[in-house]
């Protein structure tokens, strides 16, 4: 394998490894529903790399896009993250209203 090979190898392993795997205590993989709903059980706080978010963006009224836009901006000028949508601020999975 060659040091391009390898690199890709690696960045593609890291983008199946997050903080919420971290604090699940679970190995690199897609993240799944049960690991979402056990992390947002155990209260697992916001951070630079997850942002819990109880409804998705409207359309544009109120500047709602402009955040949305703010959102996945920050995670892609950094080392990247997870927005999950449908979760309450105590925590609580809500799902998201598809209409």
């Amino acid at each position: 394998m060659g040091i391009a090979e390898t690199s890709v190898a690696a960045q593609s392993r890291a983008r199946t490894w997050t903080r919420l795997h971290q604090h699940l205590g679970s190995a690199p993989g897609p993240l799944t529903y049960d690991m979402v709903s056990r992390a947002a059980a155990e209260h697992l706080d916001e951070s630079d790399d997850l942002d819990w978010k109880r409804d998705l963006p409207q359309p544009p009224m109120h500047g709602q896009w402009n955040e949305f836009a703010k959102d996945i901006s920050a995670m892609a000028n950094t080392r990247g993250g997870l927005l999950i949508y449908g979760v309450a601020d105590n925590h609580e999975i809500i799902g998201i209203d598809w209409e």
